[in-house]
């Protein structure tokens, strides 16, 4: 490919691209300026940032910088040479010498990735004969899809449970203060691997051979998961919980099984947890809700987790920072296997179970066509269902795979297939004349025995937060009288 300035009819510089055979401009050839202005006009961007993939016309990229002064503009180009090209003439760099423009070079598309996957919402424009010249454009649209739509979901969620949040916190605060973060969780965990657990219906055909890891591999469950795995003999080693509501919590009350269980929920969590499961037992990961930010200046982090997919991406975050070799999963079907939404002995399907007794026919169907299905092929090549929610925690693991090296293997007997995962024989896994199963006891001993703040150091804590604190009264303005935090 070849990149020549040319001029266009009404004497001004352009770009004028000659490859297999053909040439095209990347502004108008007649009147690039007054073309761009009409291009402009016809966009409408709602978002503080815009994303512009593709650095070939300037004139439009000025256009719309002008047209959207309080907007950062913010230009990726994947090309070199058209780079280099614009940035060597004068007219070129004059034309993008303005405040609110920005310009990324990126010479593979896993840079632009991590960049893209660092950005909070925009607005995006892709010049058309990008097509045709970025050889992995199609990817990088996907990317900037997928990523948009883990925004909407991290949106989505704050602002569902935004007042339930709220009302935890002041609940909470002095245990949260006192309670040890997941950041002591970090690499202790790196000599091992670990078998991360979802509640998919194909947990219940699985479950055997997640009783045959046992001894060696650290199981980290969702709380969905966990009454499933109690009932089925397999006490997990680490419990992941991130849903603040009430019934959620109804996942780690019900047999009461917390001895040398580690449980790793969010900073503002149902305040339920610290009068159910003892303190020493919790660990707690920095909530994404913007009062938990306020109050962490004063308190300190307690680690950051991925939170607003679902919990078993949160789970595989952990599973790679506490230092796992490999990370095997099961109940992560991603689809609706058998057209059952989870496995058994879960708390969710019986309480639809007990509602369809009283109040209409119990169908898991009716339930599960409430969201819109698509069909997929899983692992074993059966059409099955599959909703946008699960697509999307697909697409996160599928990302956080790439992004972060981390060698996932999804050993669920029917699941969709992820992008990334690892290839190998569970057989590698089940070594029975070895035992780990002491190693990983002693170092949960030691992580569940680190000190608790005291009360001097609580109530200490306290007082300086509630000059934060009082900044931010009008975000959950009702919620609680502000004058019991110091009662609790």
């Amino acid at each position: 490919m070849n990149v020549v300035v040319d001029f266009s009819k009404d004497n001004r510089k352009i770009l004028k691209i000659l490859k297999d055979g053909r040439t095209f401009y990347l502004s108008s050839s007649y009147f690039p300026v007054s073309e761009a202005e009409k291009v402009v006009k016809s966009l409408r961007f709602e978002k503080d940032t815009v994303l512009v993939v593709g650095l070939g016309n300037p004139y439009l990229i000025r256009e719309l910088a002008l047209a959207n002064p309080d907007k950062r503009v913010l230009v990726v180009e994947f090309l070199e040479s058209i780079h280099s090209c614009i940035f060597s003439e004068k007219e070129f760099k004059t034309l993008l010498m303005l405040p609110n423009i920005s310009v990324e070079l990126f010479d593979s598309f896993e840079k632009f990735k991590l960049f893209v996957g660092d950005l909070s919402d925009f607005d995006y424009y892709i010049h058309p004969s990008y097509r045709f010249l970025v050889p992995f454009l199609t990817e990088v649209e996907t990317a900037i899809r997928s990523h948009l739509q883990s925004v909407a979901i991290n949106k989505n969620t704050i602002k569902r449970f935004g007042r339930v949040w709220a009302k935890n916190f002041l609940s909470s605060l002095k245990f949260v203060a006192g309670v040890k973060g997941v950041l002591d969780l970090f690499g202790k965990f790196k000599d091992f691997n670990t078998v991360v657990i979802g509640a998919g219906p194909s947990l219940d055909r699985d479950i055997d051979l997640v009783r045959k890891l046992y001894n060696n591999s650290v199981i980290v469950a969702s709380d969905t998961s966990f009454l499933p795995l109690l009932r089925s003999g397999i006490k997990p080693d680490i419990v992941v919980s991130v849903d603040p509501q009430s019934r959620n919590f109804l996942y780690l009350i019900y047999e009461k099984v917390y001895d040398n269980v580690i449980f790793v929920c969010d900073t503002l969590y149902l305040p339920l947890i610290y009068e159910f499961v003892p303190n020493s037992n919790i660990f707690l990961f920095d909530s994404p809700f913007k009062l938990w930010g306020e109050v962490k200046k004063v308190l300190g982090e307690k680690g950051e987790l991925f939170v607003g997919g679902s919990v078993v991406c949160t789970a595989i975050d952990l599973a790679f920072r506490i230092g796992s070799g490999h990370i095997l999963l099961f109940g992560n079907d991603l689809s609706f296997t058998d057209y059952k939404m989870y496995s058994g002995n879960n708390i969710f399907e019986m309480s639809l179970m007990l509602d369809g007794n009283f109040f209409e026919p119990y169908d898991p169907w009716t339930f599960i066509a409430r969201y819109p299905l698509v069909k997929a092929f899983n692992n074993v090549g059966e059409e099955v269902f599959t909703d946008p929610r699960m697509l999307t925690f697909k697409r996160w693991i599928e990302n956080y795979i790439s992004a972060t090296g981390a060698k996932v293997f999804n050993f669920t007997s029917k699941a969709l297939p992820l992008v990334g995962q690892q290839r190998g024989d569970l057989s590698f896994f089940l070594d029975g004349s070895t035992s780990s199963r002491g190693d990983i006891e002693r170092i949960k001993e030691t992580l569940i025995s680190i000190s608790l703040r005291n009360d001097v150091e609580v109530d200490n804590v306290l007082s300086m937060i509630m000059e934060g604190v009082e900044k931010l009264r009008e975000e959950i303005y009702g919620s609680l009288d502000f004058s019991k935090i110091t009662e609790i």
